[in-house]
């Protein structure tokens, strides 16, 4: 009996695409035709003949030598545009959404009108139309022959100083957020950025923002911005209630809000969120596809157990699933060091992990990713002494992930001291781009936190609408530093 046409290889090789589409990024390769070919069951040419469609339409690119891959969101736009018109406003949404992302920041200068004809394959004149445009609604400005983001009159005139009041937690911690928080750089880069734009920070502990939203609303005087820094879960819930109330009362001369931390509670209307998880999500979702577009064979991830060991588990997890999502065959082994548990065997670390942290965690990367299974994941999970003994079997085709730096240093000058060169072909990935190893030309994926907080000041300027996730929370652009570590 033949089978129906919707359950036919090719089409579910089709289907397998669009799924694909929905996670992958721009610039992510999708596998070779013959690995496609033999996972579907069909020819290779009827694989590219699969493919061909989705290039037809824009939504795929195929480089010889390179592969098939996600285009750049500006070339899939300007592929298809009909006619001049809808093709200078697809010109000039994309300068936009460049904006909104931080990607072009305020006061620099755009690349030359020719950068854009040829990188989006459009006519020199398309792209003048487009600048026009924006210079109308003063997203750039004209100077010279240059074009510059933001208004002239934003860039050239100082503006009075206005206020943002900065709720935190007692001294000490304050002090943590600009001195040793993940994201201090970032913290910093958002207050140089309000400098520069005319605002200032007024810092006042949480426990008065009862007393500040009543002087607010009785006085009908509201201040330009609130930002409500790393509280915790119950001072956040016990202002909550008192923030929605004061952003109904205010109407037009609502204060814009950006909330950073881990609150779970729900989430206000005309209020930004930067949520710590969403970043180490969207980091290990860039590092996952950079280990899928270079081809590794096998991925190990080596951490202290007795290094945030919460942030570290969770990391683990995001990290693994990634990983499979976009190529479900890669071997993945975690080396785990654990000095605090030493009787422990990685048998009982395993049921350990998945009893304290792993359970609704795994669960919703069941529902969210196919590949996904606990059993799979515990048994990737290995107890080891020391790094750099299990760092000497790497051979070409690894890629080593070190959630601290100073362990790949160590585990690089182990093999330096044993005369081992690190083989061509295997990759040593850090996550901290600790600049104290720089000479050790190690790669690293890490949040950019100067783009990171010129987005955050601008979400609380409200001047433009910065990019968010689908959840909502504010987008963390993340980098990928390729070094050459092999002498």
């Amino acid at each position: 009996m033949p089978k129906p046409k919707d359950l036919s290889p090719s089409n579910a090789l089709s289907k397998w695409v669009v799924r694909q589409l929905e996670t992958l990024k721009p610039g992510d390769l999708l596998p070779p035709d013959p690995q496609l070919a033999r996972r579907f069951g069909i020819s290779q040419s009827t694989v590219k003949r699969v493919l061909k469609k989705f290039r037809d339409q824009g939504r795929l690119a195929r480089v010889r030598g390179k592969g098939t891959f996600v285009p750049q969101e500006m070339q899939a736009a300007s592929a298809a545009p009909a006619g001049r018109i809808r093709s200078v406003d697809s010109v000039a949404q994309l300068l936009y959404e460049q904006v909104c992302a931080g990607a072009l920041k305020r006061g620099e200068t755009l690349p030359p009108v020719k950068h854009y004809s040829l990188e989006w394959n459009v006519s020199r004149a398309t792209v003048i139309a487009a600048l026009r445009v924006l210079t109308r609604r003063q997203i750039v400005h004209k100077l010279g022959r240059n074009y510059v983001v933001g208004a002239a009159t934003e860039l050239v005139l100082r503006h009075p100083r206005r206020e943002i009041f900065f709720f935190h937690v007692p001294a000490a911690p304050l002090a943590r957020l600009y001195n040793d928080h993940t994201f201090t750089l970032g913290f910093r880069a958002m207050e140089n950025e309000l400098l520069r734009q005319g605002y200032a920070f007024t810092y006042v502990p949480a426990s008065s923002f009862d007393h500040f939203s009543h002087t607010w609303k009785s006085s009908r005087r509201y201040p330009h911005g609130l930002f409500l820094a790393y509280l915790r879960q119950e001072e956040y819930d016990g202002i909550a209630h008192q923030l929605g109330e004061l952003l109904k009362r205010a109407g037009t001369q609502r204060p814009a809000v950006l909330v950073a931390g881990k609150v779970t509670a729900r989430r206000l209307p005309h209020t930004h969120y930067f949520n710590h998880g969403h970043a180490n999500t969207e980091l290990f979702r860039t590092l996952a596809s950079y280990i899928h577009r270079n081809r590794f064979e096998r991925l190990f991830v080596c951490y202290d157990e007795n290094d945030h060991y919460d942030v570290t588990v969770y990391s683990t997890f995001k990290l693994w699933m990634e990983t499979k999502h976009l190529d479900e065959r890669i071997p993945v082994r975690y080396l785990v060091r654990n000095e605090t548990h030493r009787s422990e065997t990685s048998s009982q670390y395993r049921a350990r992990l998945l009893t304290q942290f792993g359970p609704g965690y795994i669960q919703r990367g069941i529902n969210k990713y196919s590949g996904v299974n606990e059993q799979q994941m515990a048994s990737d999970i290995e107890l080891v002494d020391d790094f750099r003994r299990e760092f000497r079997r790497a051979r070409k085709g690894d890629v080593w992930v070190f959630f601290r730096d100073h362990h790949a240093v160590e585990a690089i000058e182990s093999n330096e001291r044993l005369w081992t060169r690190i083989r061509s072909g295997c990759g040593v990935v850090g996550t901290e781009n600790d600049p104290a190893f720089l000479d050790k030309a190690l790669s690293t994926c890490v949040v950019d936190q100067h783009t990171l907080g010129y987005l955050m000041a601008h979400a609380i300027i409200g001047d433009f609408p910065v990019a968010r996730s689908s959840r909502g929370y504010l987008n963390a652009p993340v980098m990928m530093l390729e070094r050459s570590t092999t002498p």
